[in-house]
């Protein structure tokens, strides 16, 4: 995988002494960014929970929640040695402003700056999440202020520079003609060669699907899955995820008081129980007969929504939620953000160097297209050499192209595209992963389900009826696998397996795919 990064770091430093200097410095900043985490941005429109899935990402207190000035600006939160803020100003200066937080909150004090100036606001604390991704939390897109919502779309514009993001997160409560807009700028194909790969969406605060009716989690799933097929969103994204985000940074945070305070709760009646939970202002009127103040209710019904109150309560009741640690988990597995944090922490920032790399790649590619480079045939040999020779490059293109493809455009079944899409490392990198299979598997049955998957994609790819992007995907999966299978069979103890040009042997009689 160095490979493919020494190779973008080359191709970068070799045309920058070419250019002007403002686009030198483009290059550079470029180069820079190949040695940093992988930058995540959550992105979406306006309330639809951004700051709060991020705090939830991380599992504690760490970006504004509430209506504040910190969510006017796009704000990075990294891994630091303190708890510190700084503002950036469109200047390049730099300067140190209050940060507090609680378990529960945080705030940034930006109280008496000009955000105009402000480029961004940069956020650091100790957190295992952080070291390897840099989390960004960007404005709401179609604000009332348009100032505002042109901040986000500024900086998450592909041809940014230095200041773009490698991956977005983009939240979706219902899908509108703005949101297809962004995204078709964010994974224009002419701009970024991967863009639906470096996408995820995410069904934002499903606990509120139907009103936050019982089974509002599983309705939610349901629509997410209705979602990913839509034309707005299909080809743009890697998928969609429902996630509860309050119940999810909730479930993180949760504290023994909120625990003992919703034990008090189901002291009431099953009849009196259900008449509270009906609705936020039944749950916050004045009564004698509830064990709580209002004002506990109040902060309990900020921390966890009323469905989480339902939710909590109904675990409690079960047994399933008995001490605050058991409640807390089954709220995060029920939240839906496990999923979410693995696609982020195996599917993008287990992929950091090929994803940067080919943003890197992409750059050269557009300064070489707006005709900086008076000669420019060298850098065009070294970007058609590195394109031929990295297959890592060749899978996200050509995950990006599956991605696209519709039902109505393929030629392949259902379960071949699965195993198509997983052996291109849509899962993952791990064997498993690209075979789709159990965690455990043994070498053994990883190798024959290997070999399984070489036989189907061959026979796939030579069937009368496959069109040629189906082709295409099969035989860059083919290869995949075949480097996978080689692997196995000669050094299974080493790291994940490497698919840039190392696999050698042949696989049962065809040799490796072409």
């Amino acid at each position: 995988m160095n490979g493919l990064v020494d190779e973008a770091r080359s191709l970068l430093a070799t045309l920058e002494p070419r250019v002007t200097p403002d686009v030198a410095e483009r290059l550079r900043q470029a180069r820079r960014r190949l040695d940093e985490p992988l930058r995540v941005a959550v992105a979406g429109r306006v309330k639809a929970g951004k700051s709060t899935l991020l705090n939830a990402v991380i599992g504690e207190a760490a970006a504004a929640t509430d209506a504040t000035e910190c969510t006017r600006a796009v704000t990075w939160y990294a891994d630091g040695t303190a708890y510190r803020a700084w503002v950036v100003g469109r200047d390049g200066g730099r300067r140190q402003v209050p940060y507090r937080r609680s378990s529960t909150a945080a705030v940034v004090d930006l109280d008496g700056v000009d955000l105009t100036a402000v480029e961004r606001v940069d956020v650091q604390f100790p957190s295992q999440h952080l070291r390897v991704m840099t989390l960004i939390d960007t404005p709401g897109i179609a604000s009332v202020s348009e100032q505002v919502s042109a901040r986000a779309v500024e900086f998450l514009n592909p041809d940014h520079g230095d200041q773009g993001a490698d991956v977005v997160v983009y939240l979706v409560r219902q899908v509108h003609e703005r949101d297809a807009d962004f995204l078709e700028a964010f994974t224009d194909p002419a701009v970024a060669s991967v863009g639906a790969v470096r996408s995820i969406a995410v069904l934002s605060r499903a606990d509120e699907v139907g009103n936050g009716r019982g089974d509002a989690l599983e309705i939610a799933r349901r629509i997410a899955e209705r979602y990913a097929s839509l034309p707005v969103l299909a080809g743009r994204v890697a998928g969609v995820l429902p996630v509860a985000g309050l119940l999810a940074f909730t479930a993180a945070t949760l504290t023994e008081a909120e625990h003992r305070n919703l034990r008090q709760l189901i002291r009431l009646s099953q009849v009196e129980l259900a008449r509270l939970l009906v609705s936020v202002d039944g749950f916050l009127a004045e009564s004698d007969q509830v064990p709580l103040p209002v004002a506990t209710r109040r902060a309990l019904l900020d921390r966890f929504g009323l469905f989480g109150i339902r939710l909590a309560t109904s675990l409690i009741q079960s047994g399933t939620g008995g001490s605050a640690e058991t409640l807390a988990a089954t709220l995060e597995l029920l939240s839906g953000i496990q999923p979410l944090r693995r696609t982020l922490l195996d599917r993008f920032a287990g992929r950091a160097d090929i994803l940067k790399a080919a943003r890197a790649v992409d750059l050269v590619h557009a300064v070489v297209a707006q005709g900086a480079v008076a000669d420019d045939r060298a850098i065009r040999r070294d970007l058609e050499r590195v394109a031929a020779s990295s297959h890592e490059l060749t899978e996200l293109r050509c995950l990006s192209s599956a991605h696209g493809l519709t039902d109505d455009e393929t030629s392949l079944d259902g379960a071949t595209r699965r195993n198509a899409l997983a052996a291109l490392g849509s899962d993952g990198d791990e064997p498993w992963q690209r075979l789709r299979v159990a965690p455990d598997a043994t070498v053994d049955e990883l190798v024959a389900t290997a070999l399984d998957r070489v036989d189907e994609f061959r026979l796939a790819v030579s069937g009368p009826f496959v069109d040629e992007r189906s082709a295409e995907i099969l035989r860059v999966a083919l290869r995949s696998v075949e480097a996978v299978h080689f692997w196995l069979v000669t050094d299974p103890g080493s790291s994940t397996p490497v698919t840039e040009g190392e696999q050698g042997g042949p696989v049962g009689q065809g040799g490796p795919a072409q």
